[in-house]
């Protein structure tokens, strides 16, 4: 059986909740039973949709938890605050989910060890900051915030870059307002230590909104820092594939993406199971 829930992370940890604020864990945690190795500890990944730091998008929650569901992991969608939020109410919530999904391994027979994070377009960006978050001087939680560094991130079709070019400014805009010098300082290219989490990067070609200069730019920058990683660019695919299947497309919509786009899921496990994050029976 499927164990599917929500949380308010606020009213979770006690912490007071800033007006417009969302901060929702919805949970797909399977029951584990004797019929199938009653001991298995499953891994666990968070799922951080897109949306520009407008709103959370549908298409990149569920349907890319049931994927991940199928491949043994526990799932977990932030609905994430945005604008009007600012950061770094996002991020500090997406550590709330981390520290939520410690606290409950045991409970949800989670391997706390092998928390991970995928994330689309602004998602991808917050992340991005997550995998890095071990660092980061923003954050105030009563927590240890390198344990709440994920163990590996996947950046699909990700916002990264603010400079003339490549930045989606929207994206930065609604996160930072009209402070340039926190939109250039969360430049994610920049954030990037021999200290983050290992990525896996995707994007499309031709995508119209979000360049996959973007995607290009955080794997070399994890080259140059030693940080595994993997990156697939493919041929065509509008922004937001998602899963690139018809959990989130109609019949007629096959011509916006080039079909082994769908394959990026696989792929990832596949990466994620050579850093021996993902179950072992």
């Amino acid at each position: 059986m499927l164990n599917a829930y929500e949380i308010n992370l606020y009213d979770y940890f006690k912490s007071d909740k800033p007006d417009a604020a969302d901060g929702v864990l919805q949970c797909y945690a399977p029951e584990v039973t004797s019929e199938v190795n009653a001991d298995r500890e499953m891994p666990a990944m968070l799922i951080l949709p897109g949306g520009g730091y407008t709103a959370t998008c549908d298409r990149e929650a569920e349907a890319v938890a049931l994927r991940y569901l199928a491949k043994g992991f526990a799932c977990f969608a932030l609905r994430y605050s945005c604008s009007p939020l600012r950061y770094p109410v996002a991020l500090t919530e997406a550590c709330l989910a981390v520290e939520y999904i410690r606290e409950n391994a045991e409970n949800l027979r989670i391997d706390k060890e092998k928390i991970s994070a995928v994330g689309f377009s602004a998602g991808g960006h917050l992340c991005c900051l997550l995998g890095s978050v071990g660092g980061n001087k923003d954050i105030k939680l009563p927590f240890d915030i390198a344990e709440l560094q994920v163990k590996a991130t996947v950046l699909c079709y990700p916002v990264i870059l603010y400079d003339k070019v490549y930045a989606h400014f929207g994206s930065f805009e609604n996160l930072c307002s009209d402070d340039e010098n926190l939109k250039k300082r969360l430049s994610c290219e920049k954030l990037i230590t021999s200290k983050s989490a290992p990525m896996f990067v995707f994007g499309t070609a031709d995508d119209e909104a979000v360049s996959p200069v973007n995607a290009l730019k955080i794997a070399e920058a994890a080259a140059k820092n030693g940080v595994p990683f993997s990156v697939h660019i493919y041929g065509k695919g509008r922004h937001g594939v998602s899963t690139a299947d018809n959990l989130v497309y109609c019949s007629d919509d096959k011509n916006y993406f080039t079909p082994s786009a769908a394959e990026w899921i696989d792929l990832s496990v596949e990466w994620l199971k050579e850093l021996g994050l993902t179950t072992e029976d």
